[in-house]
């Protein structure tokens, strides 16, 4: 006898599950199902479904930003007072990076190829493209070429693209465009280093 494979709901329970056990690659695994599901039924995802794809990504890339950041402290130290040990930082850094890179292009790509060609709705399209210029800043923050890196570039026409949908069909206080204001100025702040 043969198993069925597991639909979307069960899918989504799952993926709340890995979510209250912080087990955020795990999620992102079962995010991408419940999305290749919606896929292969051309239905856009619900508000839930939509809402657990992000948390998915966002947390899991988290942990790696977090890491990053330490790495990359550790690493200036280390030059700084002229320890060996300012290599390993640095390779360390990088593994972590690539990492990171590999995360952020899954979702760029999920949302690129398989949401936004679904998404209807003015707020759900908002959504993906602010998740897109998310990932894309995320990869931009730690890439030695600043704002001259594609992620930068990339991030920066995911929020314009946004910004003007948002402007022009949602509520000024609607929240995802008031979480979109804020993550753009983000960017704006840490990659391109200006004062918003």
């Amino acid at each position: 006898l043969g198993m069925a494979a597991p639909g979307r709901a069960e899918l989504v329970e799952r993926a709340h599950l890995a979510e209250a056990a912080r087990r955020w690659d795990e999620m992102v695994e079962l995010a991408e199902r419940i999305v290749r599901l919606s896929r292969q039924d051309q239905e856009q995802l619900s508000v839930e479904e939509r809402n657990l794809v992000a948390v998915a990504f966002k947390e899991a890339a988290a942990g790696r930003r977090d890491s990053l950041f330490v790495l990359k402290d550790a690493a200036a130290r280390a030059r700084a007072r002229g320890e060996a040990r300012a290599g390993q930082a640095l390779a360390y850094f990088n593994l972590v990076r690539g990492e990171l890179e590999e995360l952020c292009r899954r979702a760029i790509e999920l949302v690129r190829v398989d949401l936004l060609p679904l998404a209807q709705l003015p707020e759900s399209r908002v959504f993906y493209l602010k998740m897109m210029g998310d990932h894309e800043r995320y990869c931009a923050e730690f890439d030695p070429r600043g704002a001259d890196s594609g992620a930068a570039q990339a991030a920066k026409l995911a929020y314009e693209q946004a910004s003007a949908l948002a402007e022009a069909k949602l509520e000024a206080a609607h929240p995802i465009r008031l979480g979109l204001v804020l993550n753009r100025a983000v960017y704006l702040s840490e990659v391109l280093g200006e004062r918003v």
